[in-house]
């Protein structure tokens, strides 16, 4: 999954990895965000959040993480942290990713959500299914990401669309990313800007625009 600081300003949840180069590795990421949006919601009452995770991938294309961030219950701060086990790999130009996610968090009475997903991926695009397997009251029932990224040389603009469905009732979310990493003065670090709109049924004019600022920086282990 390789949730970073970028995916998760934007949709909460991009499947990212390419760990396609034949040998092993193990990264850890850091970095704040003026607003951790989930899938179009703040899960930080559109508030800072810290956030961070550690990764390690196998040559094989075979992967295990976890990714946590500081978030928001109801005025009390908490914190928010997921496992995820996958696979990704290629056939010819068209990537795949394939994994289980356990969503916890340390608010008391809270139980662990987890899902599956399959994602597929070619040249700048991406199309990943998320289905929860927890119970009835997984309010991440189903939830279809699509993603696009695009280098503009000065800087990179990130798109994505998210539907959810849970027992009928829909919402989907929209965020715009520009972003721009490795300056000369921060090598290895990534500042960017996302806007992103949530609606919980599609059509509806009651719609919530968000604006955020990041910081994240990934380095190897």
């Amino acid at each position: 999954m390789k949730k970073l600081l970028v995916a998760a300003a934007v949709a909460g949840s991009t499947l990212t990895y390419s760990a396609l180069a034949g040998e092993n590795e193990l990264t850890a990421n850091v970095g704040v965000v003026s607003n951790y949006i989930d899938r179009g919601l703040s899960a930080s009452d559109d508030g800072i959040a810290l956030q961070g995770g550690l990764d390690f991938v196998h040559a094989s294309g075979a992967y295990v993480g976890i990714w946590a961030s500081t978030i928001d219950d109801d005025g009390d701060s908490a914190l928010g942290y997921e496992l995820y086990v996958g696979y990704e790999g290629a056939i010819e130009e068209f990537g795949y990713d394939v994994g289980l996610v356990s969503y916890h968090t340390t608010v008391s009475g809270d139980d662990p959500m987890q899902e599956i997903y399959l994602g597929g991926s070619y040249e700048d695009f991406s199309l990943t299914l998320y289905k929860g397997i927890t119970s009835d009251e997984n309010d991440k029932d189903t939830y279809i990401e699509f993603g696009a990224g695009f280098d503009l040389d000065v800087v990179d603009l990130g798109l994505h669309l998210g539907y959810a469905d849970n027992d009928g009732d829909t919402a989907n979310d929209f965020a715009v990313t520009v972003s721009k990493e490795d300056f000369d003065f921060a090598p290895g670090h990534e500042f960017g800007l996302t806007l992103s709109k949530y609606s919980e049924d599609l059509g509806d004019d009651e719609d919530d625009l968000k604006a955020l600022v990041y910081w994240t920086t990934t380095f190897s282990l």
